[in-house]
């Protein structure tokens, strides 16, 4: 299978473990997104809308409002 096959197929499974609210799954995106708002680290693009879907569908107000304010103030609109 070839990476980007690869990818997208990890890409596919994470949704639909998300989705399903998988208790391993969502402990780690949570924690990925936690790490994120820590230190802005850079998530993998690959993984990243699902990361930051469940750091906002599993958190509070305090990680949505983590995410718009670093979607308005993000210079790069790739990154948005």
């Amino acid at each position: 299978m070839a990476q980007h096959d690869t990818s997208r197929f990890q890409f596919l499974l994470i949704s639909v473990a998300l989705s399903y609210g998988d208790v391993n799954t969502v402990k780690e995106a949570t924690d990925r997104f936690n790490q994120w708002m820590q230190s802005t680290d850079n998530i993998d693009p690959e993984l990243q809308g699902r990361i930051f879907d469940a750091g906002i569908m599993y958190g509070s107000e305090k990680e949505w409002t983590f995410v718009k304010s670093q979607y308005l103030t993000v210079l790069v609109p790739s990154k948005r």
